[in-house]
């Protein structure tokens, strides 16, 4: 057997495999002695069916089995000789059939991790800009409080600027859609004021167009078509008193400001802290490059796509789609796997572990106990968790080695 070993880029790995036409017909007489001894054929007693006989009636079908053990074996003892372990399905691809005194040929091709080349990773000069929570900041959160608790009085006349309407209609699937709207220029919907003058019961065909950043039902629609109004309604937003009764928690409003300013300093700093970490990302991308092998973009794109969008509607999603999302989202999926690749090479280089702790913290968020998950762990399960975690102590070694000023900012 000869092995030639290619390599594309740093992730891929080919191996062209040929066995000798004196190693075939070895192993196809071989296989053809097996088959003798444990097939019957009319006429002929166990052991005794011609060799001939059996080529004729079962000879491409022998040949066919014979290749796939060849493949399979071979495959098998080059990934435990090369220590490789690949990242997606191998691609396996016969270059011919199995022939008496004949060679065979065939090609492996598979992805594996790339080695990151560690350059620089420690002590860089950050700055954390961390926003300043103003007055005015807090005013504009309890006043979304307000509207939060909102009551709605149900009006029994003709819809005004800033009424709300209720109303439905049926869309280009047959399916029976209701919209709830702000009939005011704030809404930034094209047409709204073809809402105006409207009460319930009444139905009017209209054409509104939506901005983007409404729910996705009617996200970036066009609605060119009938309307029924449900309902035409007046809010009222909570005075103090109410707003206090309803959070059913400070007892003053003072208190409620205090509240709400620890909480939009604390979102401040978080929002602070992930800044920071994509900024000293993009420089440990800038300084350690690696080749992203494709099927880890696509494996972090499904990741992506599941946690935000469902299993259900992904499945629902056409192939077609799928690829153009998938394609829009590919420079910032490429940039996460390389920051993961970087990280992992980094805990490998600092001889990062799981310790008792990782342990005890990932088993009371699944509900188990230390003792199980250490086991699922060094079995392979849970391989994406342990990586995780070495990634985030990574993280912290790296962020640990910087120097950061804290910088308040205004916005």
């Amino acid at each position: 057997m000869e092995t030639k070993i290619s390599s594309p880029n740093s992730y891929t790995r080919v191996f062209e495999v040929t066995f000798t036409n004196e190693e075939i017909s070895e192993k196809l007489k071989e296989k053809y002695e097996n088959y003798q001894k444990s097939i019957a054929m009319p006429g002929f007693r166990p052991g005794r069916t011609p060799i001939g006989l059996l080529k004729s009636y079962f000879g491409e079908a022998i040949k066919e089995e014979l290749a796939d053990e060849i493949v399979k074996k071979t495959y098998e003892e080059i990934l435990e000789k090369e220590k490789l372990n690949p990242i997606i399905e191998s691609k396996i691809k016969p270059l011919g059939k199995v022939e008496e005194n004949s060679p065979f040929t065939f090609t492996i091709e598979f992805e594996i991790k790339p080695e990151v080349k560690l350059n620089n990773y420690k002590g860089y000069k950050l700055e954390k800009r961390i926003k300043e929570v103003t007055d005015r900041d807090v005013e504009q959160a309890i006043d979304r409080l307000r509207e939060r608790y909102a009551r709605f009085t149900k009006l029994q006349r003709q819809s005004q600027m800033n009424d709300y309407i209720a109303f439905s209609y049926i869309d280009e699937k047959d399916q029976k859609i209701e919209v709830s709207l702000h009939i005011s220029e704030d809404e930034k919907v094209l047409g709204i004021e073809e809402l105006v003058g409207l009460k319930e019961g009444d139905k009017k065909r209209v054409r509104l167009v939506f901005p983007q950043d409404f729910p996705k039902e009617i996200a970036g629609r066009t609605i060119d078509t009938e309307i029924e109004v449900n309902g035409v309604y007046e809010r009222h937003l909570p005075d103090d008193e109410e707003l206090l009764k309803a959070l059913n928690g400070p007892a003053t409003m003072e208190e409620l400001r205090t509240k709400v300013k620890n909480e939009l300093e604390s979102i401040a700093r978080d929002t602070a802290d992930r800044a920071l970490e994509e900024s000293l990302t993009e420089l440990l991308v800038r300084d350690n490059p690696v080749e992203v092998p494709p099927s880890l973009v696509r494996k972090a794109f499904y990741e992506i796509i599941r946690s935000r969008y469902g299993e259900q509607t992904l499945r629902k999603l056409s192939a077609e789609e799928l690829e153009r999302l998938e394609a829009d989202m590919r420079p910032i999926l490429t940039h996460i796997v390389a920051k993961e690749l970087i990280l992992e090479a980094v805990a490998k280089a600092e001889n990062l572990t799981v310790d008792d702790s990782d342990y005890e913290k990932l088993a009371d968020r699944l509900g188990s106990n230390a003792e199980s998950v250490r086991g699922l762990m060094n079995s392979g399960e849970f391989e994406d968790a342990k990586g995780k975690i070495l990634s985030s102590k990574a993280l912290k070694l790296i962020l640990d080695s910087c120097t950061i000023t804290e910088l308040k900012v205004k916005e």
